[in-house]
């Protein structure tokens, strides 16, 4: 006869017990009446005005900050690193991109490299030409959270310089160890440099620094720009939803693109007008994660083990309506 001894509080679960604990929870949500009500409204709240018009707002700004960011993130890693690391962070910069991305490493790398002399006075300009992405963004994240009273313009700039800055510095964190691991991929298989196997690698190795970087970046906004004290358990979600679906969603884009025929009809302007639906794109992914995070259709999750979901009184009357 077997006795099953009780559990030591404190005592480490499983894997399998804590992989049960969060996926259960996520998997009970499908099971639900009010989830697929819930998302019909969010299909509703996607496609509505106000959200086109913010996420416009926000396509727009990022075609106007992601060149002068790019130069400036390529001319501070041109003057403190060698040809290799900024040869890695030219590379990630235009894995962001989603098409024609030779055309936009020719340009971005003539003009980076023409900046090596860069003056302060062309340094604020950069930056104040990149630091415009981040007040639509702040609007519309105090739109979807229900926040009437935004911050002051003179608090929105400085914010969004301290913001700017605070990525331009974390972009050089997943650069370098890309950039390590590149060399020392190429130093140990040397017999395999330019190979096709050796570049798939090095791809890989990018994708796992540049991703989490991705999701964070998301994190970090929706923390900071709503005009709200935002929580971990609702801000988690959200960057993990946002960040998945933007790397998804930019190969399913890049698959899509014969099927647009943009270049048929726009001829030479389609490939500003292929990034700036790409980014319309990335806008509406932002601001879906935060309204599904707000109404609570993403799991929270709560740190230190136990239930993964915490409960709040939207989603006892949803279980009742469930029942």
């Amino acid at each position: 006869m077997s006795i099953n001894s009780p559990s030591v509080p404190g005592q480490s679960q499983s894997f399998l017990g804590r992989l049960k604990g969060i996926l259960g929870p996520a998997l009970r949500i499908f099971l639900r009446k009010t989830t697929y009500v819930k998302v019909f409204h969010a299909v509703d709240f996607l496609l509505s005005n106000e959200i086109y018009t913010y996420a416009s707002a926000i396509a727009f700004n990022v075609l106007i900050a992601f060149f002068p960011a790019a130069i400036v993130v390529l001319t501070l890693v041109h003057l403190l690193g060698g040809p290799g690391l900024y040869q890695a962070a030219l590379s990630a910069i235009v894995d962001y991109i989603p098409a024609n991305q030779a055309f936009f490493q020719g340009q971005i790398a003539t003009v980076s490299r023409n900046f090596s002399g860069m003056t302060l006075l062309s340094l604020a300009i950069l930056l104040f030409s990149a630091v415009g992405i981040f007040v639509p963004v702040e609007l519309a994240l105090n739109y979807v959270w229900k926040e009437k009273d935004g911050r002051h313009w003179a608090m929105s700039q400085l914010l969004s310089f301290g913001l700017l800055f605070f990525f331009i510095l974390m972009t050089l964190v997943p650069v370098s160890l890309t950039w390590l691991v590149t060399s020392a991929l190429e130093f140990v298989f040397f017999f395999l440099k330019g190979t096709a196997f050796l570049k798939m690698v090095e791809w890989f190795f990018m994708k796992i620094f540049t991703i989490p970087f991705t999701v964070l970046a998301f994190a970090i906004t929706y923390t900071v720009l709503p005009k709200r004290k935002m929580k971990m358990e609702e801000v988690v979600p959200a960057a993990l939803f946002a960040g998945v679906v933007f790397e998804i969603g930019k190969h399913i884009y890049v698959l899509c693109l014969p099927l647009l025929q943009l270049r048929e009809v726009y001829g030479a302007f389609s490939v500003s007008v292929t990034f700036i639906t790409w980014a319309l794109f990335a806008a509406m992914m932002l601001l879906m994660g935060a309204y599904l995070t707000h109404q609570e259709l993403l799991p929270k999750f709560r740190w230190g083990g136990g239930n993964s979901q915490i409960p709040t009184p939207n989603s006892q009357n949803e279980a009742k309506l469930s029942a």
